[in-house]
């Protein structure tokens, strides 16, 4: 019959594939992603409200980029219920989101991926800088370790996302 994708052949072989417009998929947005993770979470309407201004003043690196102060201020709830909820939002995928800065991003996920080891919590809260200029002598001395230890931590730091919303910030639609 007329308007059938059929030739000689027969039927092509692509006629039972979506159409190329039905293919098209756009990426997630990191807030997208944590209100989809939130969706899951089992909290108070007060936590869901303080996570979901927390999510929506993350910048582009996925760190809070405003004053716990501001978000107490916008929601009207207690400290230590803001702070449950921006812990909550740090334990999600990306680990690390709505942490206030580098430090505290990568202690946070330091302290998930091996929560057994409080040196390199320690080398990152103490030895940054030493890291970048991989003073690696400086940092053993002083925490009384060998050098192949501290290199070994430095390795296992490289592993760590330092901006967690970078995923979701570069991505494009496709």
């Amino acid at each position: 019959p007329p308007g059938t994708n059929q030739n000689a052949a027969g039927p092509s072989r692509f006629e039972d594939m979506p159409s190329y417009d039905q293919n098209l998929t756009s990426s997630k947005s990191l807030s997208e992603h944590l209100l989809w993770q939130l969706g899951m979470q089992v909290c108070s309407d007060g936590e869901r409200e303080v996570a979901v201004a927390i999510i929506h003043n993350l910048d582009h690196r996925g760190y809070l980029d405003c004053s716990m102060e501001q978000i107490v201020d916008d929601t009207g709830v207690s400290m230590i219920l803001a702070q449950d909820s921006r812990e909550m939002i740090m334990a999600m995928d990306p680990l690390g989101c709505g942490a206030m800065d580098l430090i505290e991003c990568l202690v946070w996920q330091c302290a998930s991926h091996w929560p057994e080891d409080e040196i390199i919590c320690r080398i990152v809260t103490s030895h940054m800088g030493d890291l970048e200029s991989r003073n690696y002598a400086g940092i053993a001395k002083e925490l009384e370790l060998e050098l192949e230890d501290v290199v070994e931590y430095h390795r296992m730091l490289q592993t760590l996302e330092p901006w967690p919303g970078r995923p979701y910030s570069e991505a494009p639609n496709q």
